[in-house]
Order: C-alpha cells, then sequence, then structure tokens
C-alpha cells in the first residue's frame, strides 16, 4: 500500500493464500484531479500449491495465518483455495480498516501491469478449495482499473485456472451503499493481452459479464426498465421496440467474443475494450444523482445497452451514511464503434463518437480548456452563436479530432468525439433558447426579419446576446419574465415583429450549481407559455354576514384563445397575483382576510374573505399585480355585493 506507482520484481512466491494484492490511493476523486499511476509485477514466481501443501496446513491456526485471514487482508480465494495476483487498487485515501475493503472513491486513473511472470500449480484440489493465478478484489465493488498483460507462462495450471472475475456483491445493494442497483466495479472489469500469453490472441481483450442478473433476479436492480426513458423513445415519445435498437446487453460485444464460463466473463479478439470515465465536475457531484446511465453501443440491430450506478456512499455521519455518491462514472466502451470524459490508456489514433442525451442542450465542448465549436455553427454569423440546420453532414465520426461536435436539438443529442490522450470537458453555460409559433402569411413567410428582434426584449446587445455568456442567472430570470409577462399582457409588439405571435414555447436557462443540498435534484424541460385572453370571476357571493367567511370564495380563472384555463400567469421568477379591493357601500367599512393571493393551477382563490360592517351596493374590484402592471396594461374585474 502506498501513494505512488508500485513495482514487485524478482518475487518468489509458495503455497501463499494471496500473493501479492497491491494498493495504490491519492489523489482524491473529489478533487478532479488525477495521476496515471501504475502497479506493476514483473519477472517473478507464483507457485499455487506445491505437493507438500495439504488440506491441514492449508487451514492452519497460526497466529500469523490468523493475522492475514479474511477478516483483515481479503476476502479469501475461489471456494477458499490460493490465489496468486489479485487485480490493484486504486482509491482515494488508505483503507483504515481491511486491506482489501475500500473505504474511498475509486482514483480517477490507474492501471495494473503484470510482465513477465510464472504461474505454476494452480488447479482445484480436493477439499481445499480452487487455486487462480489471477483475481478480482471482492472489496473493490466501485471500480477495477485496467490491467494489462504480457509474457505470462502458466505451468501445469489449467485454463479454468487462469482468471476469476467476481459478479457483483449483492449485500451492497441497499440505502446506505450502492441504493438500489448493483455496483459497478466487479461488471466494469476489462484486461488486455498485449501479446496473447494470456487469451490466445494480440490485443483479446476479457471483460466481466455485466449483463449478468439483466432482467433476472429484481434485488440486482438492472434490466429494460431501468434504462432511461430518452433512450427508449423516439423523439416523438413513441417507444422504440427493443430488437430495433438495443437488442443485446451488457458491454459490447461481436462474433469474436467467447464466454468464458469459470472465468465469469468474455474473451473477445477484435475489440479494443478500454475504460472510459464521465465525471461531473460540479460542487453538487456528491449529492445530484445522475444515475442510472444508459451507454447504448452501435445501435440498431446489432445493439448494445449497458447500465452504470456510480460509486457508493463511502461517507459517515453521526454513525451513519451521509447519502452523498459521487457522480463519477467507470465505463467501458469499445474504441471505433459509433461533465469530463477520459479514455484510459488509449492511443491517440483510438476514437470514440458519444452521443449524449442532454434535456437542455446549453453546453459548450473544450479539449485541454480550448473551446471546440460545434460542426453545425453558423460562422457567417460570428460573433453571434448561431446553429445552422440539422443533418448527417454534421455528425463527427471516428476519423474526426478529439473534441469535434455536432448539437442536435431535435433529439436533444450532443455527439461527440473522444480520442485517447485528451481530455473533453462539456460546460454547462446558462442561456435563453426561445422559439415562437407565428400566424403567417406564406407568401410574407420569407421576407421576416425576426433574428435580432428578441434581444429588444431582452435589454441585451444584439452582438453579443445569442450565445453569448454576458448575463447573470439573476438577470437571464428577468429577460425571461420580461418574455412572458409581454406575451400575456397582450403587448407582443414589444417584440418588434409585426406578426400575430400564436405561441411562445421558453427554455430557461439551467442554473448555475448550488452549494449541496440534502436533495436530489430533477430534471427539468421546457415550459409552454399560453395567452390570456378572458378573465373570469365565479363564487361571490351575493349575500354576506358581518365577521363571517363568505358562503363562496371569489375565484378568478384564466382562460386562453381555445377555452381552457392557462395553468400559470407570468415566470415562475415573477408570477402574477391578484389583489381583491372593496368599493362603493359603506366608506368605513374594511374587506378582511387575505386579499392578495398568487395565480396557481389554473386559478386564483380568495378562501377567507369577510366584511366588518353591514351596508348595501358593495362590489369587488380584482386586479392583476404583477411588475409590468405598473407600467403596462393591467385587467380589472368587478362584482357585486349586497
Amino acid at each position: 500500500m502506498y501513494p505512488a506507482s508500485l513495482l514487485l520484481s524478482n518475487v518468489l512466491s509458495v503455497d501463499n493464500k494471496l500473493g501479492t494484492n497491491q494498493l495504490v490511493y491519492r489523489p482524491a476523486a473529489l478533487s478532479h484531479e488525477f495521476e496515471d499511476k501504475t502497479a506493476t509485477v514483473r519477472d517473478s514466481v507464483f507457485v499455487g500449491a506445491t505437493p507438500s501443501h495439504t488440506c491441514s496446513f492449508h487451514q492452519s491456526s497460526s497466529s500469523s495465518i490468523l493475522f492475514f485471514s479474511k477478516s483483515k487482508f481479503w476476502e479469501g480465494g475461489k471456494e477458499d483455495g490460493n490465489t496468486g495476483i489479485l487485480f490493484t487498487s486504486f482509491m482515494s485515501m488508505a483503507p483504515k480498516h481491511k486491506f482489501n475493503e475500500l473505504s474511498s472513491y475509486p482514483a480517477l486513473h490507474g492501471s495494473s501491469y503484470i510482465e513477465d511472470v510464472t504461474f505454476t500449480n494452480f488447479e482445484s484440489r480436493d477439499n481445499c478449495g480452487i487455486d487462480v493465478a489471477l483475481m478480482t478484489n471482492q472489496g473493490s465493488d466501485d471500480a477495477i482499473h485496467p490491467i494489462f498483460t504480457s509474457g505470462l507462462t502458466f505451468v501445469d495450471t489449467p485454463e479454468d485456472n487462469y482468471v476469476f472475475i467476481h459478479y457483483t456483491n449483492l449485500v451492497r445493494v441497499n440505502p446506505s451503499d450502492c441504493v438500489d442497483m448493483d455496483c459497478d466495479g466487479h461488471k466494469k472489469v476489462v484486461v488486455t493481452d498485449n501479446d496473447g500469453s494470456l487469451l490466445g490472441s494480440e490485443q483479446a481483450t476479457l471483460t466481466s459479464e455485466a449483463e449478468k442478473e439483466w432482467d433476472g433476479d429484481r434485488s440486482h436492480g438492472v434490466g429494460d426498465y431501468r434504462i432511461p426513458i430518452p433512450l427508449r423513445q423516439n423523439s416523438d415519445g413513441s417507444a422504440i421496440p427493443e430488437a430495433d435498437k438495443f437488442p443485446n446487453k451488457g458491454i459490447v460485444r461481436d462474433n469474436s467474443c467467447t464466454k468464458m464460463a469459470t472465468w465469469q466473463g468474455w474473451k473477445c479478439t477484435n475489440l479494443i475494450h478500454r475504460m472510459m470515465i464521465i465525471e461531473s465536475l460540479d460542487s453538487d457531484t456528491e449529492v445530484r444523482r445522475l444515475s442510472p446511465i444508459g451507454l447504448i453501443a452501435n445501435p440498431g440491430p446489432n445493439g448494445y445497452v449497458d447500465l452504470v450506478n456510480g460509486p457508493q456512499d463511502q461517507s459517515w455521519c453521526f454513525g451513519y451514511t451521509c447519502q452523498e455518491r459521487i457522480s463519477t462514472f467507470y465505463t467501458v466502451v469499445a474504441s471505433n464503434t459509433v461533465i469530463r470524459l477520459h479514455l484510459l490508456h488509449a492511443d491517440p489514433s483510438e476514437a470514440v463518437v458519444l452521443r449524449i442525451y442532454f434535456p437542455k442542450l446549453q453546453r459548450y465542448i473544450y479539449v485541454d480548456d480550448i473551446y471546440v465549436a460545434p460542426k453545425n455553427l453558423d460562422t457567417s454569423k460570428l460573433p453571434a452563436y448561431q446553429l445552422l440546420g440539422e443533418g448527417t453532414m454534421y455528425e463527427p465520426t471516428l476519423s474526426d479530432p478529439t473534441g469535434s461536435n455536432y448539437l442536435q436539438r431535435s433529439e436533444k443529442l450532443l455527439h461527440v468525439v473522444l480520442r485517447g490522450g485528451q481530455i473533453v470537458d462539456i460546460k454547462t453555460t446558462p442561456m435563453i433558447i426561445l422559439t415562437t409559433g407565428l400566424v403567417v402569411d406564406p407568401n410574407n413567410f420569407y421576407e421576416m426579419e425576426i433574428a435580432s428582434s428578441p434581444t429588444s426584449s431582452l435589454s441585451s446587445n444584439t452582438s453579443t446576446a445569442p450565445g453569448g455568456n454576458v448575463l447573470s442567472n439573476e438577470q437571464l430570470d428577468q429577460s425571461m419574465s420580461n418574455i412572458v409577462e409581454y406575451y400575456q399582457t397582450g403587448n407582443s409588439d414589444k417584440f418588434n415583429v409585426s406578426l400575430d405571435l400564436d405561441e411562445v414555447n421558453v427554455v430557461e436557462a439551467i442554473e448555475p450549481p448550488k452549494e449541496p443540498g440534502p436533495k436530489v435534484t430533477k430534471e427539468e424541460g421546457s415550459v409552454v407559455i399560453e395567452g390570456a385572453e378572458l378573465f373570469m370571476v365565479d363564487g361571490v357571493p351575493s349575500v354576506v354576514v358581518t365577521y363571517t367567511l363568505f358562503g363562496t370564495s371569489p375565484t378568478i380563472t384564466v382562460l386562453n384563445d381555445n377555452g381552457d384555463a392557462v395553468e400559470s400567469l407570468g415566470h415562475s421568477s415573477d408570477p402574477w397575483q391578484f389583489t381583491a379591493t372593496l368599493i362603493g357601500g359603506d366608506l368605513a367599512a374594511t374587506l378582511m382576510g387575505t386579499r392578495t393571493v398568487a395565480y396557481q393551477d389554473g386559478y386564483a382563490n380568495f378562501t377567507d374573505l369577510s366584511l366588518d360592517l353591514p351596508g348595501s351596493d358593495y362590489s369587488i374590484s380584482f386586479n392583476v399585480t404583477s411588475r409590468l402592471c405598473l407600467t403596462s396594461h393591467c385587467y380589472t374585474s368587478s362584482k357585486l355585493l349586497s
């Protein structure tokens, strides 16, 4: 166990329960820093069991054996057999108790190398367990970093005893650990054979059975029902048949892949598998749950879908877990198939084209902190940020450089190229996306000049407003409120557009990440703003008794031009309110109760009004109270009381 890279060489390990278990820690994943640390074993010999190694010795109760027993050192071998090399664990900090059980988030980077090593006499022994040359650490529930092998020699060791990959620990599926689905560590293992000495083919890969218990035992929490809905639906909301997009489950495979049943993995000779990390850099990375994340490879009749959960809760608050989990995801992809992205241990010639679903495409791409414009950016409009139409000609390919990207708004997809050796950052920039439905004669359609008109409503400079990062989130909310108010109060002329607006559809700017709070946030979509055409007042009583609540509560409902109730008036940051005012009758009388109420869910309801003096010819005036009503048109309605 050490905070730097480790190298073991010239080791002779004979008759040991475990030959070596290397632990490397730092830097912490929450720091978003990484170092390409390695753990290497080379020029060594591991002997599983000599003829003199009897079962009675194997089960010795000596103090040294007990000290390094599975209660402290590891969970034990396959059926309690001996193990040569345990795959290295790379973690944020050293374990405080058991050596094998990680108690902190996995480190971002790390790789293991096993070179020029001989494994002898790893066999299945009656009543003594199954000896295995290479094995995963059962305590590495969150991530097992890539392993590379070369120059391996196996003597008196059957192929079944070369490797063993654990299945997931079901006990971790609970609210204090991985919550409601399997942890990722044992489902995202990738071993690369650099020379064919392990898998029989140069550059062949061994991956874990990520599809284990898919739509099987529900206690594992994996299946088609956990695939994010946007990946299962077309843009019109219709369901995508499973056979049309992702009939296969788990890490992507092809015809060269063979299931290694005793290893509990897949051997592939034509695919180059790599670990890809998706990292949230926001301050709420521990409290905002983004998982499960669905990965679809080669969508179509031969497509694959895989699910990623993310690391378990490693926090501790007053004897209980803090319900915090970092949003960093360790995935396995195959190169040359169709937030922060790392493609670990890949050559710059290896590329992956990612298509990432975002409810709001307010994203910019940076490669090593250098901005990369989308391929469908209209450069003739610079410095304004305006996108061209959509089409396959803009989709990046495997031959494009790192960071090449395309924003496909209709499908809400960000297409981006990731290559080895460089890091891609996806940064969110607050912006307002405004679309309008126009009632326009076809003959005049091509004569419209409205591209810059909305900027007058936003109080922004035309050259910087489109896509420019020049407004604070509060200013954006103010601008959004202006747009909604102008439309709903019938002042669409403020847009400087000589056309009838049929509807306004507003996509609100994404708020900057707040400091972590004790809740999981939800996805938010666009809001359709309805026009206000008719104000109706119901429930005003004709006779009332002093100091007694009205028998019926006055209710104001606003209808659109279709006669349907408008659900909301004003922007969420500045909703409309209605104020009731008593007029006529005894001038000394007072209207008591809550006289100003907000318009919510399609109505404004005055539930506790009453009068303090008797009289006749009373009436109530209902006035709209909002920011723009001080300078713009307001609606007033009066109802008579007796």
